[in-house]
């Protein structure tokens, strides 16, 4: 690497080359994983979405068997002689 008056500059040019190449093709890289990413983040916005959704669905349902719940003790039933009722209507006996 060394000439007779210092450092060979072919060579430090050949290395910079080198090093530039491979930063553009790390660069190339994080692009595309920064695309990627990009679109997890409208996946997962998506699925948030959905998650809260569901938890609203979720609470209306809970406070629908609570509401039936109270209704069915309030009238000095237990949900398990409820069943056996509509089993006995649904025979017909």
């Amino acid at each position: 690497m060394q000439s007779g008056n210092g450092i060979d500059l072919a060579a430090v040019y050949q290395l910079l080359s080198q090093v530039a190449q491979r930063v553009g093709a790390i660069d190339q890289r994080v692009g595309a994983i920064e695309g990627r990413l990009v679109g997890h983040d409208h996946r997962f916005a998506a699925i948030d979405r959905k998650l809260g959704d569901l938890s609203a669905d979720i609470t209306g349902l809970r406070e629908a068997v609570t509401n039936y719940h109270a209704s069915v003790l309030g009238h000095g039933i237990l949900i398990s002689e409820l069943d056996e009722r509509v089993r006995r209507i649904s025979s017909g006996t």
